[in-house]
């Protein structure tokens, strides 16, 4: 009897014990649920007021803009003359200091867009464009900006000018820059997922990673199943409201706002894993006892070691693939530059990627990174450039140049190989300071992209009939010399045609030509050696060379020789018009003047010439 006292004993406390251990989970459970329904009440609210208030924050940015673009359009209406009507760049550039903007173009009537830097484009097929030309202020967001990697919202207005919309001014802000920070928002210390999306659905910025995102697919991106069931169900509605997250996870929760005036929303969810976050605090003893009740706890922890591990193991092996895969784009990149190295600015170390053999000939793989440099620079640039290479490569103060900068490159001319251009690439930057410590450093062969600069840049300053130096060459020369005294022997020489209208009547615009020509040869077989010959005008010319008073006579003789020796085709004789005025003359004159007074002489002998040809000009 007493064993089986004893034995039901034991079924008596065993019974007892798991009744109890019922009883504690029971409570537990039951007080965990309606804790977390009390939770779920307070920040639901939370959100849905921090969500308006973000709201009004949005709206009030953007009014602040359209009243921007307004205010700077009114100001360039009253200030903008008939002129700057094509392209009011001065105006913008003065106001654009004084709005939240990180650039304002200008499109005119034509749909031409007049950037104050890079290529004008025609942009006449543009929302802005159309609903600005039409008299209406709006916003317009660029998704695929070409220089931007972030979304760009344009607030555009009309600008009037005496009563008549000529063209439209359009304000651009960062749509992460100048929005992202807004949606910003946590609870408890956990963070809200903030979207501002357009009334179609697209993704303007964001607080999380979805600033990336145009629409939500999931097949196309990876945000969590319950992100994408919730917000695609939203983004066709037009009215504040609640959301419910419902996953194999839980639940979540949000709000959705709407801002009328552009159809935009805001959606601020806190996803699944912030909310059990949040209920985990303020449930932390009850889930203590409930994991000091069941064991099985143990068992769920294990799964979640066995589940890390494999997903660990699966991010070492893509961080190693990512790896194996930038390094076989650096080594196709080596291809492309004459030499490639990677510098540790560190430790002041340096890995070769690709290099020609002459450079490894000079390079000692025992000596430092900057030793290697100067000994590289040392050899192979022309002393012209030695030094501001020297001070390009100057390793000890490159982080400090390169500071918020992707990356600086110079230009020189090696020995024996001509132009040559070198670059730093910034890599890695120190988490601290901000400072890059690894660098990728290249050269690359530029010879034949620098002849083709120069051909084009004597192109554009020749005359295509004569070959002699054009209007742009001589405007560029003469601005040169502007603020300069020239010197004493400095000798100005204006040169007009005689009778070349009368020639173009009578035997056509080929005949003219060839007096045009023909003239060209005499100025040039007279001052070529001497000085610099222009064609400015259709039938004048001018030269500036260097003579003394006693040169400057027999120049004249043999000038006014040639002309007189000259006979062509079609036309037999040559005449010009000249005004000869020299520095020392008018000493301290600026050469506008000595150009004004050498004109005013030429007439006078174009003039007399008339006068005693008997003929009218």
């Amino acid at each position: 009897m007493k064993f089986i006292n004893i034995k039901n004993h034991k079924i008596i406390y065993v019974s007892m014990s798991v009744l109890i251990m019922g009883i504690i989970v029971s409570m537990t459970a039951f007080s965990i649920h309606k804790n977390n329904k009390r939770i779920t009440a307070d920040t639901e609210y939370t959100i849905m007021r921090d969500t308006k208030q973000i709201k009004e924050a949005v709206e009030s940015s953007i009014g602040y803009a359209f009243n921007s673009i307004q205010v700077t359009a009114s100001e360039i209406s009253k200030r903008m003359t008939a002129d700057e009507i094509d392209n009011p760049t001065r105006l913008i550039r003065e106001l654009l200091p004084n709005t939240p903007f990180i650039s304002i173009e200008y499109v005119r009537e034509d749909g031409m867009n007049i950037t104050d830097a890079g290529e004008h484009f025609d942009a006449s097929d543009r929302e802005y464009y159309i609903n600005g030309m039409a008299g209406k202020t709006g916003i317009w967001v660029n998704y695929t900006p070409k220089y931007s990697k972030e979304p760009l919202l344009n607030f555009y207005t009309p600008l009037v000018y005496e009563d008549r919309i000529v063209g439209v001014l359009t304000g651009t802000l960062g749509g992460n820059t100048s929005m992202a920070s807004l949606l910003v928002c946590d609870y408890l210390g956990e963070p809200a997922v903030g979207v501002l999306l357009d009334g179609t659905g697209k993704v303007i910025t964001s607080s999380d990673t979805l600033n990336s995102v145009t629409d939500f697919s999931l097949e196309s991106y990876e945000i969590p199943t319950e992100h994408i069931i919730t917000i695609s169900q939203l983004i066709s509605s037009d009215k504040d409201t609640v959301i419910r997250l419902q996953s194999k996870d839980g639940a979540g929760i949000g709000y959705m706002s709407v801002i009328p005036s552009v159809g935009w929303k805001i959606i601020e969810v806190l996803p699944t894993d912030s909310l059990n976050a949040i209920r985990l605090k303020n449930n932390s003893f009850a889930y203590i006892m409930l994991a000091t009740v069941l064991a099985a706890f143990v068992l769920y922890f294990l799964l979640i070691f066995f589940v890390y591990r494999n997903i660990f193991s699966k991010e070492i092996r893509r961080v190693d693939s990512e790896r194996e895969e930038q390094f076989t784009i650096l080594k196709s990149m080596s291809e492309i530059y004459y030499s490639m190295h990677m510098i540790n600015l560190t430790d002041n170390t340096v890995y070769e990627y690709s290099s020609r053999n002459e450079v490894k000939e000079i390079v000692n793989s025992r000596s430092d990174a900057d030793a290697q440099m100067r000994a590289i620079m040392t050899a192979t640039v022309e002393d012209k450039y030695l030094d501001r290479v020297l001070t390009f490569t100057d390793l000890s103060s490159l982080p400090e140049r390169m500071k918020n900068k992707k990356n600086i490159s110079f230009e020189f001319v090696a020995k024996n190989y001509g132009w040559f251009r070198c670059e730093f690439i910034a890599i890695e930057a120190d988490a601290r300071t901000g400072l890059p410590c690894k660098v990728m450093f290249t050269t690359q062969i530029i010879d034949e992209e620098k002849r083709r600069e120069e051909a084009l840049k004597l192109l554009s300053s020749t005359d295509g009939l004569t070959g002699l130096l054009n209007r742009r060459a001589y405007i560029e020369d003469v601005a040169g010399m502007e603020g300069q005294e020239p010197s004493d022997t400095l000798v100005y020489l204006a040169i007009d045609i005689n009778g070349l209208k009368n020639v173009n009547d009578r035997h056509g615009h080929e005949a003219g030509d060839e007096v045009i020509k023909g003239t060209a040869e005499c100025i040039r077989s007279c001052f070529e050696n001497l000085g610099r010959i222009y064609r400015t005008g259709g039938d004048e010319l001018v030269v500036i060379f260097n003579s003394d008073a006693a040169e400057l006579d027999r120049i004249k003789s043999d000038f006014e020789q040639t002309v007189s020796d000259w006979s062509g085709k079609t036309v037999r004789h040559l005449s010009v018009s000249c005004g000869y005025v020299s520095a020392k003359e008018y000493p301290g004159r600026p050469i506008s003047e000595l150009a004004n007074i050498a004109d005013k002489r030429m007439y006078q002998a174009k003039t007399e010439y008339y006068k005693h040809k008997n003929v009218e000009e």
